[in-house]
């Protein structure tokens, strides 16, 4: 469907026709999301299989690269972005239709899978936050395993799926010219693949003594609880699936959560600071249901039209209160972003940007003004738990960047080697990185449980660096502010919005990075993080 005219022409009716058909994969998606059903599932592929083929049309992606070489990008920064953004949007899918079809009929079966999966213990079907409670509370070792080992089942169901969607999406990204999948996705997310695992790198290095400490320590105490010796130790000791968060605290962290109204007062604090998100949470899922999705998330609809939308599966508890905070997070950046701006700019510059927002509104809820003002602590109760608060979190952040390294390693490896070994890959990575031991007899296709690798592929990363970048945001919060203004201070939402949400897309992530904050920089977040 070529399209004539001028640069600015071309880019006007690309996002009119983006705009219908990424607003209605949205809507079908948060139905799958909602209530899976065989129906939703066909009916968000074939919303994604549209948005697909338009993204796929060969003559447009002629017309962008040629009117991107066309333009004076000095003179026209703003279009030189709307192509940009364009460009990356429209260059994975120049492949095959027919593959593009076959990849998003097995993201959506898998993605389905995801969503109905429940935990099959001794004639008991368990949620997520059933595991969560026997992984953190239950002293039974034969139950944890089986718990444990039933929990990656889901990984048996997915595995033979996501081996045929990689060879797919590597079929796809090799008739671009790319080696494979990893090197491409990396590409149009605008991330230089040397540079990230340099970083990557350094953080390893970074936190590899610290880690190493506090896992020893760990170890030592599992070993007491569970009256075996530290090397007996396996992975359904610890307090998740995945050992990707720290156990929980000998403080009764839920016991602070249990007793509040966990949207009443996260729509009070966001307004406190000057952020709405009464729009977020009228059309958002918040609570647990069957046939519901179990991954939190945030969804755009549509923003200018205050179309954002959360699904959580609340409970009363510290975690509760942490998915809730994250994804608000992410909505508040979504519903602030400049109005007048054009579609393809009325999104996060990267999802880095928009994760160091979440993860920066994770942190209020630990800190001691916060637990005074909206949890109903005094002071002095505020202040002691705060002070534990603080190393605990230390601690979960070794702890979830250690996993972060096992899933981008073998995200990178899965579309690099494949083959046969995916299990031993896994497991040697889970040692090296998370100095765990692999069980005597590994599920089959255990490797293929954590969701990312299905629907969100090579996305951890994004995590990894929003972690770096939510470190410098709240530098630069405090910079303006003043210390504790996260919790404090009616201004913070204006300087967010000034410096990090307002502009939206108009920038590429390093530019708004360079722009707010000076530099990518991950000492800040060591800082506070890895020195005792």
């Amino acid at each position: 469907m070529a399209r004539a005219g001028s640069a600015t022409a071309l880019v006007a009716a690309l996002e009119r026709e983006l705009e219908v058909l990424a607003t209605r994969e949205a809507l079908a998606y948060w139905a799958l999301a909602t209530a899976a059903s065989r129906q939703a599932q066909d009916a968000y592929a074939k919303a994604r299989s549209a948005l697909r083929r338009f993204l796929s049309q060969k003559d447009v992606f002629r017309e962008i690269v040629a009117a991107r070489e066309a333009i004076d990008r000095g003179a026209q920064e703003i279009l030189s972005r709307q192509l940009d953004i364009l460009y990356n949007l429209f260059l994975p899918n120049q492949v095959d239709e027919e593959l593009i079809v076959r990849q998003v009929q097995l993201e959506a079966e898998i993605e389905a899978i995801h969503a109905a999966f429940r935990i099959e213990l001794d004639g008991r079907s368990l949620t997520q936050n059933d595991l969560d409670e026997i992984l953190r509370q239950e002293r039974d070792e034969r139950l944890r395993e089986k718990a444990w080992t039933a929990s990656k089942a889901v990984g048996s169901e997915v595995a033979p799926l996501l081996k045929k969607l990689v060879a797919l999406r590597n079929e796809g990204a090799r008739q671009l010219g790319f080696p494979d999948y990893y090197a491409l996705a990396l590409a149009a997310g605008e991330i230089e693949e040397t540079a990230l695992f340099s970083l990557l790198d350094q953080l390893e290095a970074a936190s590899c003594r610290y880690f190493a400490r506090q896992k020893d320590r760990l170890d030592r105490e599992l070993a007491d609880r569970f009256g075996v010796e530290p090397q007996e130790l396996r992975p359904w000791h610890y307090s998740d699936p995945f050992f990707q968060e720290a156990p929980p605290l000998e403080v009764d962290l839920d016991a602070v959560f249990a007793g509040l109204d966990l949207v009443g007062v996260a729509a009070a604090y966001f307004d406190a600071i000057g952020l709405r998100i009464d729009p977020v949470i009228a059309r958002s899922d918040l609570f647990e249901r069957p046939g519901k999705a179990e991954d939190a998330f945030c969804l755009e609809v549509n923003a200018a039209a205050e179309d954002v939308r959360i699904l959580c599966n609340l409970r009363p508890t510290e975690r509760g209160a942490r998915a809730l905070f994250h994804e608000l997070g992410h909505a508040v950046y979504l519903l602030n972003i400049a109005a007048e701006f054009p579609y393809l700019l009325r999104r996060p510059a990267h999802i880095v940007t928009t994760e160091a927002a979440a993860l920066l509104f994770e942190r209020v809820l630990y800190d001691a003004h916060w637990l005074c003002e909206w949890a109903g602590l005094t002071a002095d109760e505020a202040s002691e738990l705060a002070a534990k608060v603080a190393s605990h979190a230390n601690l979960a952040q070794a702890i979830f960047l250690r996993w972060g390294l096992v899933m981008v390693h073998f995200e990178r490896a899965l579309y690099r080697d494949g083959g046969d070994s995916l299990s031993d890959q896994w497991w040697n990575l889970v040692e090296r990185f998370q100095g765990l031991r692999r069980p005597g007899k590994p599920v089959p296709g255990d490797w293929a449980a954590k969701i990312h690798l299905g629907v969100a592929p090579v996305y951890y990363q994004n995590y990894l660096l929003g972690e770096v970048v939510a470190a410098q945001l709240l530098d630069l919060v405090e910079a303006e502010l003043g210390e504790g203004a996260l919790v404090t201070s009616p201004a913070v939402g204006y300087v967010l919005i000034d410096r990090w949400f307002m502009h939206g897309a108009r920038y590429s992530w390093r530019e708004l990075v360079r722009r707010a904050l000076g530099a990518l920089d991950y000492h800040s977040y060591v800082r506070r993080h890895f020195q005792d």
